[in-house]
């Protein structure tokens, strides 16, 4: 699935009421891991150039062994402007 299509489709899913904590915490996981693959950087570059974020944290975001903090995955949901080059 392409990156934009795969934006779309957590974003969707997002949306629909009645999501638990939980589903929304995994949303926001995936989210992220795909907002790094668009990016064209590592998720150590991403982290570290992109959100301003120790590496650690990210990977810990990433294995769900922590959620997504609200305003970063606000921010996920559009990124304007992209810190990374388009392409």
């Amino acid at each position: 699935m392409a990156s934009s299509e795969s934006v779309r489709a957590v974003l969707e899913a997002l949306q629909e009421p009645g999501r638990s904590r939980e589903e929304r915490d995994e949303l926001h996981a995936q989210l992220l891991e795909v907002r790094i693959v668009e990016s064209g950087l590592s998720a150590r570059r991403f982290a570290l150039e992109v959100l301003l974020r120790d590496d650690r944290t990210i990977r810990r975001w990433i294995a769900r062994d922590a959620p997504v903090p609200l305003i970063v995955a606000e921010w996920l949901y559009d990124p304007k402007p992209m810190p990374w080059p388009a392409g």
